[in-house]
């Protein structure tokens, strides 16, 4: 998690939702920002990690009311994988591949 302050006062935080990381977990950090006053919050979540995005997400918009603001985007990330060979005289592989994500931000 990244924070990032402007000339306006304005508090930004990034969460990187992972989906391995019980909801509760990234609901908990992300209330305690946006407690804040003048506090925007970017939620990312890359791949299998994208509903869990949402589901936080949705999650702090009934905690705080419907009184929170959500502007969503999602984009594709190109990963590169190093696959290292089975045999010791092959040489390393790489493969690209393309994993969607998705960018949530929160403010009041």
């Amino acid at each position: 998690m990244s924070s990032l302050s402007t000339s306006e006062s304005v508090l930004v935080k990034e969460l990187f939702v992972s989906s391995k990381t019980p909801v509760q977990c990234h609901l908990t950090r992300a209330a305690k920002h946006l407690e804040l006053d003048n506090s925007v919050l970017i939620l990312n979540g890359l791949g299998k990690a994208i509903n869990t995005t949402i589901d936080v997400a949705l999650k702090l918009q009934e905690k705080f009311h419907n009184t929170i603001k959500l502007d969503i985007q999602t984009s594709t990330a190109d990963i590169k994988d190093i696959l290292e060979p089975l045999n010791e005289d092959d040489d390393y592989e790489a493969r690209t591949r393309s994993l969607s994500s998705i960018h949530i931000k929160i403010t009041k």
